[in-house]
């Protein structure tokens, strides 16, 4: 999630819009800020039995903690199905038409994040 915040901010004016897509769960984790999520570190609290009005103050207090800029939408479970969403974190590239250009499961992936996104902000509009 850093990273993707950091996209956000360094390519916003070439084009990339980064937008972070969750669903409701009943247990979470509250960072304390972005900088324990970079360090890998637990000093936030666990959050266990939310229903989804506590849901949805817990995902508003993770974002005041830790800053994220880019913007949040909440799905349900069957989205993320429909989706083929199996695991999370899942980043999908999109084009400007909407055509997934690429998808990777689970962290870690980051060169080709990059490069996925140099390709796609170098490539021209066609239209529909």
């Amino acid at each position: 999630m850093p990273r993707m915040d950091e996209l956000h901010a360094e390519r916003a004016k070439e084009g990339l819009m980064v937008l972070g897509v969750t669903r409701y769960y009943d247990h979470g984790y509250l960072p304390v800020d972005m900088q324990e999520l970079r360090d890998g570190k637990r000093g936030g609290k666990s959050a266990q039995k939310m229903d989804e009005a506590a849901f949805l103050k817990h995902l508003a207090d993770f974002r005041e903690n830790t800053k994220v800029r880019y913007p949040f939408a909440v799905g349900t479970a069957a989205d993320m199905k429909n989706y083929g969403i199996t695991g999370i974190p899942t980043v999908f590239v999109l084009d400007k038409e909407g055509r997934v250009t690429y998808a990777a499961v689970g962290g870690m992936k980051e060169h080709l994040l990059n490069i996925a996104i140099d390709r796609l902000l170098k490539k021209p509009v066609t239209g529909k």
